[in-house]
């Protein structure tokens, strides 16, 4: 059985938005902000997927699976600061700009084979590797002197490469009509390296880790069973958590997250 999908997604969001800041000297306003900021979020995604499936023999079956994905998000954000005075005359006003440009691709490829050894026992199978470049680029424009110069505090380009190689084998022992036991294994072998167009290698990293797992369950009767697991894992944080964004709220507050 052969079989392919292929799907494609694109979220916008846009804010436009005003904000009135208050500077204060012995409680009597000095300075008033008002600033206009519009910005916007698009995240594009395409994936594709290309998957086959063989019956070997009665007993056996291996499956295969290729997956694409990539992911863009364009961030953009102007902002015009206009100063005004105590009484509210206007003096002068500034503008400034904020990119940031995201683009993620990654490939999965796996094999899993499955093979009944006998009326009780069953044995499930794979490999699979999975290739990652994440990139993040912000960059933060002020217009000074009727030119646009880059504040280089606040912009620079990350790239992340992450390539992650991962082998298992799981049996599935069933001595009786009520107990079951799953027994599995899992190696993972993960090189990764994250670095910016300043500062090279910021995390290097080369490490194997193995993941026991282990499950037994037993049936006491219709309506009542006991069960015990054990597993060891690893949680890595999704690519979004990685890409860091910059929102002003007025010239001198601003904060940065992630998507």
């Amino acid at each position: 059985m052969i079989g392919g999908l292929i799907s494609a997604s694109d979220n916008y969001v846009f804010v436009g938005a005003k904000n009135l800041s208050t500077i204060n000297t012995n409680h009597q306003p000095d300075t008033l902000i008002k600033v206009f900021d519009e910005h916007s979020s698009d995240w594009k995604n395409y994936n594709a997927n290309l998957n086959l499936q063989h019956t070997l023999t009665k007993d056996e079956k291996v499956s295969i699976n290729v997956d694409y994905l990539f992911y863009r998000n364009d961030n953009p954000g102007d902002y015009i600061n206009s100063y005004y005075n105590g009484a509210g005359t206007f003096l002068f006003e500034n503008k400034l700009n904020s990119r940031k440009i995201t683009p993620i691709q990654i490939w999965v490829q796996t094999i899993d084979y499955t093979r009944k050894l006998g009326q009780k026992v069953a044995l499930e199978a794979g490999i699979k590797s999975t290739v990652s470049t994440f990139k993040n680029e912000v960059q933060v424009d002020k217009f000074v002197q009727n030119t646009w110069n880059t504040d280089k505090a606040l912009s620079d380009k990350y790239e992340l490469k992450e390539n992650i190689a991962a082998a298992y084998a799981l049996l599935n022992i069933a001595p009786d009509p009520k107990t079951l036991y799953k027994v599995g294994l899992r190696y993972e072998h993960t090189n990764s390296n994250l670095g910016s167009a300043s500062v090279k290698n910021i995390v290097d990293r080369h490490y194997g880790s193995l993941f026991p797992s282990f499950f037994i369950s037993r049936k006491l009767n219709q309506e009542n069973s006991i069960n015990f697991a054990y597993s060891r894992r690893i949680t890595r944080p999704a690519f979004t958590e990685l890409a860091p964004f910059v929102l002003f709220i007025d010239p001198n507050t601003f904060f940065s997250g992630k998507d």
